[in-house]
């Protein structure tokens, strides 16, 4: 059955009506008190993403790119053909990540083979569950946040969040699965810093890597998070960190290898060379401002320049974060600062920050939490992603000009909410001295 608009419009706003109530004093006190409350926010985060997943897509849906690339790739690895030679002129490559999640998509294709079920259904079935496990984890950071009252509200409020419904419902991508595995390496290091939470912490940022490789912007944070015992083998243990992080991904590749020969060299090539089919930041000011061709001249230095933008943007987010308070805004800060920093977009990458956002606090969670769902169900819904919207209610492509400078307004805002943490980072020990000193003073002197 093929989805419709109204059906896509409707359960959007049934869902985001849900979420929003999650927050109402009525639902938090009940949620609270609820014996089961994380068994239902899974069931719910399963419920909500499986039910746009049995629907087909129209034959103009964006996203179904994506979906021919997941069979595409399942087929190859079955075949044993180089996934990496996926690749039609004028087109992104079809798998643009380290070879790890490509196993579960010939894990979907075998099994859609022999039992008949739905391919696509089983190719999101990884992103699903990761999903619900998303919920469980911001249950478990709100507890070791010291917010146990707000733990069931926060985990039903990301099994209903619109945002990763359309992501990983409708568009089917896999982010969810890197998500999880990078918040569950933050929280066991926010709960203490011991050998075993060190190891698994590691095992997990790099599995997250292997899976979708943006994860890699938060090592450096999380390495400088690790310390040791009183102060001692700090550095053994980030040395450690560091190592054991990169055995998922070393190992990733030489399973392809083995698979593959020459596999692993051009797995790698694919991976650094890929940006996100979007414009963004400086290449979407550009854009705007200028129009210039793609090929031009100041487009391919703003493209060669990219990298050096994003290590530099993970660096100084990183510095900024790790002088903010230990809790969610220093990862958020370094996602925050890759996004100002890209020069390209995938608007499934909003999904990274979202278990942040909730288990933080401030008047910025609501702002992005809108500004993002907004974003989304724009692109999804009206823009072609999963439903040309505009042109079947108004006979126009609709308002592509202005979605443009909105796009701008939400790349600029985060440029400003880095600088802020920024200044705010920078604030923290000057009142921190303030306060030893003022301590230090004889009190007929203060």
């Amino acid at each position: 059955m093929e989805l419709t608009l109204a059906f896509a419009l409707s359960w959007l706003t049934l869902i985001s009506a849900a979420c929003l109530l999650t927050w109402s004093p009525p639902v938090r006190r009940w949620s609270a008190r609820c014996r089961h409350p994380l068994l239902m926010a899974v069931l719910t985060a399963i419920a909500v993403r499986l039910v746009p997943s049995l629907f087909t897509l129209p034959p103009d849906a964006l996203v179904r790119f994506d979906h021919a690339s997941y069979r595409l790739v399942a087929d190859a690895v079955m075949a044993r053909h180089d996934v990496y030679d996926l690749v039609a002129p004028g087109q992104p490559p079809r798998y643009p990540y380290l070879p790890l999640h490509l196993y579960l998509f010939a894990a979907a294709g075998w099994l859609a083979d022999h039992t008949g079920l739905p391919f696509l259904l089983l190719a999101k079935a990884p992103a699903i569950a990761a999903d619900a496990a998303l919920a469980v984890l911001i249950a478990l950071g709100a507890r070791a946040l010291g917010r146990h009252a707000d733990a069931p509200a926060l985990a039903m409020a990301y099994a209903l969040n619109p945002l990763a419904v359309l992501i990983t419902g409708y568009h089917g991508q896999f982010d969810a699965v890197s998500t999880a595995a990078a918040l569950a390496a933050w929280l066991l290091l926010l709960r203490g810093c011991s050998w075993r939470a060190v190891a698994i912490s590691a095992g997990l940022l790099g599995l997250a890597v292997a899976d979708k490789t943006w994860p890699l912007i938060l090592l450096p944070l999380l390495t400088l998070t690790v310390r040791g015992r009183d102060g001692h083998d700090t550095l053994a243990r980030r040395a450690t960190y560091l190592a054991l992080a990169a055995v998922p991904p070393l190992g990733a590749l030489a399973l392809y290898e083995t698979l593959v020969p020459g596999g692993a060299a051009h797995a790698l090539r694919v991976v650094r060379a890929y940006h996100g089919v979007d414009t963004w930041g400086v290449s979407a000011l550009l854009t705007a401002l200028t129009d210039p061709a793609p090929s031009s001249p100041v487009m391919a230095r703003v493209d060669a320049t990219a990298s050096w933008l994003m290590l530099t943007a993970v660096a100084v987010g990183s510095l900024i974060a790790l002088r903010l308070r230990p809790g969610p805004e220093r990862p958020a800060v370094v996602i925050a600062a890759a996004y100002a920093a890209s020069v390209s977009w995938g608007w499934n990458w909003l999904l990274w920050l979202v278990p942040l956002a909730l288990l933080s606090r401030g008047w910025w969670v609501p702002a992005f939490l809108a500004a993002g769902t907004a974003s989304v169900a724009l692109v999804y819904l009206g823009f072609g992603g999963v439903r040309w919207g505009f042109v079947e209610l108004t006979g126009t492509f609709g308002p592509v000009v202005w979605f443009r400078w909105a796009k701008l307004a939400l790349w600029g805002a985060f440029v400003l909410a880095v600088m802020a943490a920024g200044v705010r980072g920078g604030t923290i020990p000057v009142r921190a001295a303030r306060g030893q000193a003022v301590a230090r003073r004889p009190a007929g002197r203060r």
